[in-house]
Formats: structure tokens, C-alpha cells, sequence
């Protein structure tokens, strides 16, 4: 008898263990049995917020002696291991051509940009920072601000992170430090704002004041405003609901956005190195797919007294 119950805990055990679930008001239990090995697989992949990580004295001072000023103005060009730099703070190209933001002997922004050294940063004339592969005027755009039509802008690194002034010294663009939840999302678990799942340069979430966010290689594809005015929108969240539907809740519980996907089957939505973001099944069959444009499709009609806003859309 001790045998056949020793040999059950061995089994039962590893399916209970660190495994976190949502219930239903609210709350967060410990311990939750999976449903199907289809969860317990995709479990793996998820993971913590990434926390900053420290770098070893000699790599900082090698970062120290690649530096070239603190800002980057029309033309300015970075190459593999070189930034821009003022006091602790450094950002620029990592040795591997990865772009790198680094604060008080930690690294706080690391992303990979295919880890090519021949990658190159440029401060473009029309007020684009770009980082390219291998040339300026024919490699492949591997991630950008997305700040044209500002002539004369240039980027700094200080005390307050990275940013970009145009000529008039305003604030138009600022380094988001992103929070990688994992590549998806299963049902039952949530995103809260300022929170993406993402792979490599590609994100999808909700920004920092709770609007739904789509980055592709460093390009927002769409940043889509839900209507709070009221300075609560820092507390939305996106869950990956039980019945297969993409929702985005206010602090109040009210419904905001959704994906319109309930009762087909959706189990967790992933966005791939690509930048395709999809709703998977438990066949990995895919049920739904975003769309950039049709994303801001508020109708497939007007009515009288019926008004479209900027960036909205009626759709077919």
C-alpha cells in the first residue's frame, strides 16, 4: 500500500507543483491541477517580468571606452559596440549589433535585432533613429523610433532614460522599457498595462496608459486608444478568457475590447518572430488572426448621428 501511494505522489506531485491559475473572483490560487498536456506544455513557456541584470565591471568598462557623446544628432551613426553615454547610463549597439540600453551597472533594455555585429544605428535627417543590417541606404530596417517629419531631432541618454527632442527642445519620442510577459498567453492569465507578450523586436499588449499596442521589428503597427480620458487606463488588463475570447477590461470590469473569438475554441494567443499575432486552438489550429487595419474598425456601416474619430474606420 505505501508503494502504490508513494508511486501516486511521484506522479500527481509535478502536475500541482508552482502551477498558478486565476479564479474566477478574482484571486490566485497555488495550486491547480492542468486540464490537458496542451497547458502543461505551453506552462514552459511562460515566465516571470525580466528583472535588470547586472554586468560584470570589465564589460562596463569596455562600454566606457566606446563612448561617443551623449546624443545623437542628423547622421549620427553607431556601429556594433559603440553609444552614446552621461554618467552611468549608456545606449547604443551591444557587440553583436543587439540594442542595448544600460543603467547603473544593470541592463535594463536588451533586445536582440537578429545579433548581426554588422548592424548599424543611424540618426536619420528626417528624425528616424534606425538601426539597419550592414548599410544604411540598402540593409534591411531591423527596428526604428518611427519619429519622421521631425527634421532637426536628436536623441540623448541621461538620469531619465533615452529620449528624443525635436528642434524646439520638446519631447517627442521616449525609450519604452517593455515588460516581456512570454511569446502568449493562455486562457485564465492576464496582462496588466505597460505588459506585452512578445518575440524578439515584436510585442503585443497594452502600453504603459492601457491602449492596445502592436510593434513589429521596432514599428508600431497601431497603437489603439479605448476611450479612457480619466487617467484610469494604467489599470486595464488583457485576459485570454476560459470561452477562447481576446478581452481587454477596465478597472471596473467593463468590457473595452475584445477579439470577437468566444466559443471557437481558443486556448492561448502567441505572436511569432514574424509579428503575426494569433488565437490557437488546442490543435494549434489558428482561429483568429490580428489585423493591423481592421483593428480600428468600429462598424461595417454609418447611421445618421453616428461620428468617426481619428483613426477610426468602417470596415467590410
Amino acid at each position: 500500500m505505501a508503494v502504490l501511494l508513494s508511486k501516486l505522489l511521484v506522479t500527481v506531485l509535478p502536475l500541482i507543483r508552482g502551477v498558478r491559475s486565476r479564479l474566477n473572483d478574482g484571486t490566485e490560487s497555488s495550486l491547480t491541477i492542468p486540464t490537458s498536456t496542451f497547458e502543461q506544455k505551453l506552462k514552459k513557456k511562460q515566465s516571470t517580468l525580466p528583472i535588470p541584470t547586472s554586468i560584470s565591471e570589465q564589460k562596463l568598462k569596455n562600454i566606457q571606452s566606446k563612448c561617443h557623446s551623449n546624443q545623437l544628432q542628423a547622421m549620427d551613426v553607431l556601429y556594433a559596440d559603440q553609444y552614446i553615454c552621461d554618467g552611468d547610463n549608456y545606449f547604443g549597439l551591444g557587440k553583436s549589433g543587439e540594442l542595448l540600453y544600460i543603467s547603473h551597472n544593470s541592463v535594463v533594455f536588451d533586445s536582440p535585432l537578429d545579433h548581426d555585429d554588422r548592424n548599424v544605428m543611424v540618426m536619420q535627417t528626417d528624425g528616424d533613429l534606425v538601426v539597419y543590417r550592414t548599410d544604411i541606404y540598402t540593409g534591411k530596417v531591423l527596428w526604428k523610433s518611427s519619429t519622421a517629419n521631425n527634421e532637426g531631432a536628436k536623441v540623448e541618454v541621461d538620469n531619465l532614460g533615452v529620449s528624443m527632442s525635436d528642434m524646439y527642445g520638446s519631447t517627442i519620442w521616449e525609450l519604452e522599457i517593455r515588460d516581456c510577459y512570454s511569446e502568449s498567453l493562455m486562457t485564465s492569465y492576464y496582462l496588466s498595462a505597460g505588459q506585452y507578450i512578445c518575440n524578439y523586436n515584436c510585442y503585443f499588449g497594452l502600453g504603459k496608459d492601457g491602449e492596445l499596442v502592436h510593434i513589429v521589428d521596432g514599428e508600431v503597427k497601431f497603437s489603439k486608444h479605448l476611450g479612457q480620458d480619466d487617467g484610469t487606463g494604467n489599470q486595464n488588463q488583457m485576459v485570454m478568457e476560459k470561452d477562447g475570447d481576446l478581452v481587454v477590461y477596465n478597472n471596473g470590469g467593463s468590457l473595452l475590447w475584445n477579439s470577437g473569438t468566444a466559443g471557437r475554441g481558443g486556448r492561448r494567443v502567441e505572436i511569432l518572430a514574424d509579428g503575426h499575432v494569433e488565437i490557437f486552438n488546442e490543435n494549434y489550429d489558428v482561429v483568429w488572426e490580428l489585423d493591423d487595419f481592421n483593428i480600428n474598425c468600429e462598424s461595417q456601416k454609418l447611421k445618421i448621428g453616428d461620428r468617426l474619430n481619428s483613426d477610426q474606420y468602417i470596415c467590410s
